[in-house]
């Protein structure tokens, strides 16, 4: 929508004082200047003063480029209220069937780009519930995440379906937005015990959420009843899907069910024309220049001519300010297998390793950083994000479940992370127990990826127990050692190596991973100056003008 209008309308009110002020200074002359009023009022009777009236178009024009004419545009932005909402996914085996769990995958990855102004968390169960994220903004990396996400996350027998329940309820204990939803995917019943239906419904009542819940799959094979009390419970509902075309249809309506629209802010923009009324005022300075030269006083006249020139400029001043940034991308990854249980490091290797990772993340700067744990294999937490506070809920809650840990195979780890061609920098958090590091030698070698090893291990080492029992390697007690060979790795990909510490070594960490600094100007603001030169070339003007007479 434009629209024309005047910005500053008092602006004009100088056309009527300039009246006023030259009707009392007429006065004055006739009184102080003239001794035959009888002679003045005959020769003002004869002659018309074309003077007076140029004076009073100068004055209205530069009064009314003052007033700011503009062409006002409103632009109404179409949003819509924001939610925060928690995707609850089947990961059990049964999922595996007519391929159901890539088929929601795509699904659920579609429903997540249409809701560009949500939170959203993704929480994954089958022998336990998992939460995979917790509520972000960042769309494409969760969608990048689901995209590695396989069977087997979450154990694969079990339905941990209550437990997921009260799980994805917790992740919106810190949020703010009235709007709560839960949307619950499923092709089987409750089998593990521990949290109850009526436990998880009385948590979700409290934190006022509105759970929609679907069954996939073949009727029978869930429980239509309590997915029914769930939905009704909460102010949801329930739905079936047999078919694919069925479940995208069912995200659709959610998606329409949970739109609401609200009024957007109006943005207004303007596009200035003072320079019309500048350049009129201008010409007929120069007009009244020529033609009555001797009339005014020289220097004034002069002065006010240059002003509007520079009024003309549309001078403005702007604010900027420096901001230096770290670009790029880099990826941690932890060592989870069992040697980071041991104790030479107190608590223990994994939770001192975790506490060191949650101190780095408060001290980055935009850069985004891909989350990796591993052992016998590696598992992606999350792709790359900058999203700092999901971060560190994720290394925070990161529990080796359902995973085989009695190794850490560091070249998987380097063959995963360097496949992603926009991440050179790997800080590793390992607890080093391997007795040779030949093949990640050879690898690192062939590849450009520069790795930053952070060691959690001491020289004198630890055992490690496992549900109350040492682990033995044959018939030896295992001894989980520092190994130095280690550092070799650092070297050879020219990263650095660091032996862990007590004190606040977070900053000489960051500066070893390979990240250039860039820095930008940031404009916090502009401000229009045109004001104050065309107001001091009125005076001027007026000044030259009425001194002269």
């Amino acid at each position: 929508m434009q629209t024309v209008v005047l910005l500053h309308p008092l602006y004009l009110l100088l056309i009527p004082l300039y009246l006023l002020v030259v009707w009392l200074l007429k006065r004055y002359y006739r009184r102080v200047e003239f001794s035959n009023l009888k002679m003045l009022k005959r020769a003002l009777q004869k002659s018309f003063d074309s003077s007076k009236v140029l004076r009073l178009f100068i004055v209205a024009s530069i009064a009314f480029a003052l007033a700011t004419p503009a062409l006002e545009q409103t632009h109404k932005e179409k949003s819509k209220e924001g939610y925060d909402i928690s995707l609850l996914l089947d990961a059990s085996n049964s999922m595996r069937e007519d391929n159901r769990f890539s088929m929601a995958k795509a699904i659920i990855a579609d429903f997540i780009q249409k809701r560009s102004n949500d939170n959203i968390a993704l929480t994954l169960f089958a022998n336990y519930a998992y939460v995979a994220s917790p509520l972000t903004h960042e769309r494409e990396s969760l969608k990048k995440m689901l995209q590695f996400i396989k069977l087997g996350v979450a154990g694969s027998r079990e339905t941990a379906l209550y437990e997921a329940l009260f799980l994805g309820a917790n992740l919106f204990k810190k949020s703010s937005r009235k709007n709560r939803v839960m949307i619950l995917l499923t092709d089987g019943i409750n089998t593990v015990k521990g949290v109850t239906l009526k436990t998880a419904l009385n948590r979700i009542k409290e934190a006022n959420i509105r759970v929609y819940t679907i069954a996939l799959g073949d009727r029978g094979d869930y429980n239509k009843a309590v997915l029914e009390e769930i939905a009704k419970s909460s102010g949801g509902k329930f739905f079936e899907a047999l078919t694919p075309q069925e479940l995208e249809l069912i995200y659709s309506e959610i998606d329409k069910l949970e739109s609401a629209k609200i009024e957007g802010k109006s943005i207004h923009s303007y596009r200035y024309y003072i320079h019309y009324p500048l350049a009129v005022a201008l010409l007929l300075m120069l007009l009244y220049a020529s033609l009555y030269r001797g009339s005014y006083e020289k220097f004034s006249y002069g002065a006010a001519l240059l002003l509007i020139a520079f009024a003309l400029y549309k001078p403005t001043t702007t604010t900027h300010s420096l901001k230096s940034a770290q670009s790029g991308e880099f990826t941690i990854a932890l060592d989870i297998s069992y040697a980071m249980e041991a104790k030479d490091i107190y608590p223990n290797r994994l939770e001192f390793a975790k506490a060191k990772i949650l101190k780095l993340l408060k001290h980055l700067k935009g850069q985004k950083v891909a989350l990796y744990a591993y052992a016998k294999r590696p598992f992606l937490v999350t792709p790359a994000t900058n999203d700092y506070d999901r971060l560190a809920y994720l290394v925070e809650h990161l529990e080796p479940i359902g995973i085989k840990r009695e190794s850490s195979n560091i070249v998987a780890l380097l063959k995963a992370v360097s496949s992603n061609e926009s991440a050179r920098g790997l800080l590793l958090f390992s607890s080093t127990d391997a007795q040779n590091f030949e093949r990640e030698k050879h690898f690192l070698a062939k590849t450009p990826l520069q790795v930053v090893i952070y060691a959690v291990a001491t020289p004198k080492g630890d055992i490690v127990k496992v549900d109350g029992k040492i682990l033995k390697e044959g018939n030896h007690i295992r001894i989980f050692r520092l190994h130095s060979d280690i550092e070799n790795l650092a070297t050879i990909s020219e990263g650095d190596y660091f032996l862990f510490s007590l004190g606040d070594d977070v900053g000489k960490v960051l500066d070893a991973i390979d990240m250039h600094a860039s820095t930008t100007s940031v404009t916090r603001g502009e401000r229009e100056l045109f004001a104050a030169p065309m107001l001091l070339a009125l005076f001027l003007f007026l000044f030259a003008v009425l001194k002269r007479r």
